[in-house]
Parts: C-alpha cells; sequence; structure tokens
C-alpha cells in the first residue's frame, strides 16, 4: 500500500539532512518503501513512497539547494547529478526562490 510523509517547506529548509535521515529511516523499516513521488501544495511537502521487496536495496536520498534556477542552470545541474549516479526525484519550492531538488543516489544503494 502507498504511504505518504509530510513536511513542512519550513522543516525542509532548516534541516534538510535531517528530513533526508527521516525518510531513509522510513523507507528502511517494515515493510521497506522508496520515494516514488513529491507532490508540494503550499508549504505542505507529500512525499509518496511504494513498497518494495524486503530484500530490494535502499537508495539514499540528498536533499540540495538549487542556487541558480535557470532553464540552462537547471539543465546542467540535472544532467551533471545523472552522469554521476544520482536520480532527479524532484524539487521543492522554499519560498521566495530558494528551491531544493531531491535526489537519489543509485550509487549508494544499501542492501539489507
Amino acid at each position: 500500500m502507498q504511504k505518504q510523509v509530510k513536511f513542512t517547506s519550513k522543516d525542509i529548509a532548516h534541516d534538510p539532512e535531517a528530513i533526508a535521515a527521516r525518510l531513509s529511516q522510513i523507507c528502511a523499516g517494515h515493510p521497506r518503501y522508496f520515494v516514488r513521488g513529491i507532490c508540494q501544495v503550499g508549504e505542505t511537502v507529500s512525499f509518496m513512497l511504494l513498497p518494495t521487496g524486503a530484500n530490494d536495496p535502499i537508495t539514499p536520498l540528498h536533499l540540495v539547494p538549487l542556487e541558480d534556477i535557470t532553464d540552462n542552470a537547471l539543465e546542467s545541474e540535472f544532467s551533471s547529478r545523472w552522469s554521476s549516479g544520482f536520480d532527479t526525484l524532484g524539487a521543492i519550492h522554499l519560498g521566495n526562490n530558494d528551491y531544493m531538488a531531491v535526489f537519489a543516489d543509485v550509487r549508494q544503494c544499501q542492501m539489507p
């Protein structure tokens, strides 16, 4: 069954490492999950989790500030991350012109 985990954009902006760690902890639990999508409405950010097999790897997540949000800069950032082994899962608007990208580090998949 799908699971939703919600945070506020303020919490994400305040401590992105703690949010990534919490999501990883939830995904590593029983049952295991992986982040399938991100939906933001206003200040509420919902991470959509889908169940996965007990022996499937856990993919670490990284929440990274986006310094330049122009089309060319985003294309370059996402391409560079992909070439380095990161899947782009989405972006979160933190307010004003501040954004945070969510990446899955497929190079660091951890087997149970």
